[in-house]
C-alpha cells in the first residue's frame, strides 16, 4: 500500500531529522527510500490511468516530487561522504531515472555521466557498477534514438566485459558476448539487459 508506506517514510524521516539533524546519512537514506517510493508509484499509475492531459501533468509533478527529494538526498551524502563517494553514484543513478521518467534528456546523461566517473574513480575502472552505469547511459541514449552514440557505449561495454574476463577468468559476465558487435540489430538483446538494471538501480 503506497500511502500507508508513504506515510510511514514520512513519519521516519520526521523523527530522524529531529534526532540526528537534517544532514546526517540516514536522513540522506530515507530520503531516498521516498523518492523511490514516489518514483515507482508514478510508474505504477502511468500504467493504469488514461492518456488525458491533467493526468500527464499530475505524473510530472510527482515526479517531480520525487526528484526534489533525490536531489536533497544527494546533497547531503556529497557532504557528509565526499563528492567522490559509491554512495553519491547510486544517488546519481536514482536521480538520473527520475529525470528520465520525465523526458529531462540532457540531465539524465549528465547525472549518468558522473557516476561513471565517480564509481571508476572509487570502485577502479573494472567494477561492475561502471558497466552498469553505462548500460543505464546507452539506453537513456536510445530513448533519445542516438544511435551511434548508444552503439559506441554497448561496445565500450563488451569491450570492458571481455578485458574483465581475461583479467579473472572465474568471472563470469550477464552479458550476452555471442555477438560482438554492438549494432542496431544487436539493440533488442541489450535493451532487455538494460531494462533490468534500469530497474535494479532504486532498489
Amino acid at each position: 500500500n503506497y500511502n500507508e508506506a508513504s506515510k510511514l517514510l514520512n513519519e521516519a524521516l520526521a523523527i530522524r531529522e529531529s534526532t540526528l539533524g537534517f544532514d546526517h546519512p540516514t536522513v540522506a537514506a530515507t530520503l531516498n527510500n521516498l523518492a523511490v517510493l514516489y518514483g515507482k508509484r508514478c510508474r505504477c499509475i502511468r500504467t493504469k490511468i488514461s492518456r488525458r492531459p491533467s493526468s500527464r501533468i499530475g505524473k510530472r509533478n510527482q515526479f517531480g516530487e520525487a526528484e526534489a527529494l533525490c536531489k536533497r538526498a544527494l546533497a547531503i551524502r556529497e557532504k557528509c561522504l565526499g563528492p567522490q563517494h559509491p554512495d553519491v553514484a547510486k544517488q546519481l543513478n536514482n536521480l538520473a531515472l527520475l529525470c528520465q521518467n520525465q523526458g529531462k534528456y540532457d540531465e539524465v546523461e549528465s547525472f549518468y555521466k558522473r557516476a561513471i566517473a565517480v564509481y571508476t574513480e572509487s570502485l577502479g575502472p573494472y567494477d561492475l557498477n561502471v558497466d552498469k552505469t553505462m548500460s543505464n547511459l546507452a539506453s537513456a541514449c536510445l530513448k533519445q534514438q542516438k544511435y551511434a552514440e548508444a552503439e559506441q557505449v554497448y561496445t565500450d561495454i563488451l569491450v570492458r566485459v571481455v578485458a574483465r574476463t581475461s583479467r579473472s577468468p572465474k568471472q563470469t559476465s550477464t552479458f550476452d558476448t555471442t555477438d560482438c558487435d554492438a549494432t542496431r540489430t544487436s539493440y533488442p538483446r541489450l535493451v532487455q539487459v538494460d531494462t533490468a538494471l534500469l530497474t535494479s538501480t532504486l532498489k
